[in-house]
């Protein structure tokens, strides 16, 4: 099953590799992760015993269509995402119709059902609750929070307050400086050495 797994994790990761997206929008830049990237960050994770399956609860605060979260559902016990923009939101909704149908034409595991992704504001307690209502999941929950690069310091500055002592907060995109958190310690600036993933602990 686990051989299974991370074929599955894999396959799903060089689905949308194949299917990147970028544009120019309301809310500024927008570019998905490269699951490529990710996979290997994770199963790094993993050896660390910073990523347990079936344990840690995954939390990307802007998910865009998704992705990372299917990626890391397979990792976690939960994976949730959370959209802020209602087209980018509805390409989720696709996205997992297809990536379903994928997978069972390739007789590959199923999405898991620890997959949740919200249309909602990331900074916002009416999202935090409904987070809860859906998945009895709160914020002090949470053990990794991860973001693209684009609001990091926003975020960081919320999970200062939000975040428990001990959770991590991985932040993809960098590749040269990196900047402090108040609140954090930087844990690892170049995760897995793909010079794009850092990943800071909440002290």
């Amino acid at each position: 099953m686990k051989d299974l797994r991370l074929k599955t994790a894999k396959t799903i990761a060089s689905y949308f590799d194949k299917r990147k997206k970028g544009h120019v929008g309301n809310s500024g830049y927008r570019k998905t992760s490269d699951l490529g990237i990710l996979f290997d960050v994770v199963n790094e994770l993993v050896s660390r015993r910073i990523v347990v399956p079936d344990s840690t609860i995954f939390l990307d605060l802007g998910c865009g269509d998704g992705r990372v979260c299917m990626l890391m559902s397979y990792f976690c016990r939960w994976a949730i995402g959370i959209e802020v923009e209602e087209f980018i939101y509805d390409e989720y909704l696709y996205s997992k119709k297809q990536i379903e149908h994928f997978l069972r034409q390739n007789n590959l595991l199923p999405l898991p059902s620890g997959l949740c992704v919200l249309l909602g504001d990331s900074l916002s307690e009416n999202t935090h609750r409904t987070i809860e209502e859906k998945t009895g999941v709160t914020m002090q929950d949470v053990d990794i929070f991860y973001t693209y690069i684009t609001l990091h310091d926003v975020y960081a500055e919320m999970l200062r307050d939000k975040a428990k002592i001990g959770s991590y907060y991985m932040v993809y995109g960098f590749s040269g400086i990196l900047p402090s958190y108040d609140g954090f310690s930087l844990l690892d600036p170049d995760v897995s050495g793909k010079r794009t993933v850092a990943l800071y602990c909440k002290k």
